[in-house]
């Protein structure tokens, strides 16, 4: 898929500045993106990998040249990709992560929760950079997750990234730059992806192709932001609000019959289905949070999903990081196929004990 500037929802700011890079031939060798989305900061760096690789200087990427139809399935082979890894990682993971990537780039790769960047792939690296570009006199280097360096494998990548050969572009991305080497860091030139808002969104779930109506859906349920607003707007449902209501409501009376019925119902519709619903409650909770602090009315989805009435309160009366966390460990543990009935059950006694605890 070639990305465009205008694919890029709500970066302006940030297409500008590289573009304005472009035209002054002032293109870093080191390119740290900073941002909130994975998703987001992947296809961001791949939009610049085509400007640099792309075979004509005006306005790149210019989507015609053989450079750029190559990054239609990412075969470019002046483009690297260093993944974050486990130990036990072949090389069928990273062509796959590679596939998944090129079929859909604004969705974060899936890759292990404790993977890291190893020494093994900064190593593959030097040993790429060492020689000449396949194509044209340029090459680049894409990092996803780059606050995953382990120590040795950013120790390796430092002198390299000091000193890079003629024709050399490394693009490092990141969601968080506290554990990263402050020596990597002021080698690169940073820029900042905007925060995503939710007419943003929208625009891009229609140009996706999703309805009017689940676009508006989503683009307001998901804050911002864009990954999940991605997952879900391919799921039937669009009002989990609306259908969220009964499962709320036996989950504060403790009806385990209820629960129970709304379980079944959820399992029948596939592991995705049951994200939507958990994610959904997931906002519902972070609603009654700003509830709660005496957030103005407009911070809340009540135009979309109907009057909760008395829930917001009652939900609000309860330990709701606490909530917000087993909801986290549920949806984590049914991404890496945890028995779905299972991860529901213990969703239902751990929040059957917050409410034990306002002493109903």
């Amino acid at each position: 898929m070639l990305i465009r500037p205008a694919d890029l929802p709500g970066q302006l700011r940030f297409t500008q500045a590289v573009q304005n890079a472009f035209q002054h031939q002032r293109i870093p060798h080191s390119l740290l993106i900073l941002g909130k989305e994975d998703g987001l900061l992947q296809a961001a760096a791949i939009w610049v990998a085509q400007a640099i690789l792309c075979g004509k200087t005006s306005e790149p990427p210019c989507g015609e040249c053989s450079s750029c139809q190559k990054f239609q399935n990412l075969t470019h082979p002046d483009l690297h990709f260093v993944f974050p890894a486990a130990a036990t990682a072949t090389t069928e993971d990273f062509r796959q992560n590679i596939r998944d990537l090129s079929e859909k780039p604004f969705e974060p790769v899936d890759v292990p929760e404790t993977a890291d960047i190893l020494i093994s792939s900064v190593r593959e690296v030097n040993k790429l950079v060492s020689r000449s570009a396949f194509e044209g006199d340029r090459q680049v280097f894409i990092f996803l997750g780059a606050e995953r360096f382990r120590k040795e494998a950013a120790n390796a990548f430092l002198k390299t990234l000091e000193e890079p050969p003629a024709g050399t572009y490394f693009i490092l991305c990141s969601t968080d730059t506290g554990s990263m080497l402050q020596t990597i860091l002021s080698r690169c030139q940073k820029l900042n992806l905007d925060p995503i808002q939710p007419e943003d969104i929208r625009k891009f779930l229609e140009k996706q192709g999703f309805s009017a109506e689940k676009s508006i859906a989503w683009s307001v349920m998901c804050q911002g932001q864009l990954g999940v607003a991605l997952r879900f707007a391919g799921t039937e449902s669009i009002d989990y609000y609306q259908a969220l209501h009964p499962y709320l409501n036996s989950l504060m009376k403790g009806d385990l019959p209820g629960i129970y019925e709304q379980y079944q119902i959820w399992e029948k519709s596939g592991k995705d289905e049951i994200l939507a619903y958990l994610q959904a409650m997931t906002f519902f909770l972070q609603d009654c949070l700003r509830v709660k602090a005496g957030s103005p009315d407009k911070l809340t989805r009540q135009d979309l999903s109907g009057r909760f009435g008395s829930l917001y309160a009652d939900y609000g009366r309860l330990d709701l990081s606490a909530g917000l966390k087993v909801l986290d460990d549920s949806m984590y543990k049914l991404q890496r196929n945890v028995h779905a009935g299972l991860t529901l059950l213990n969703l239902a006694i751990q929040f059957r004990k917050l409410v034990r605890g306002l002493g109903k």
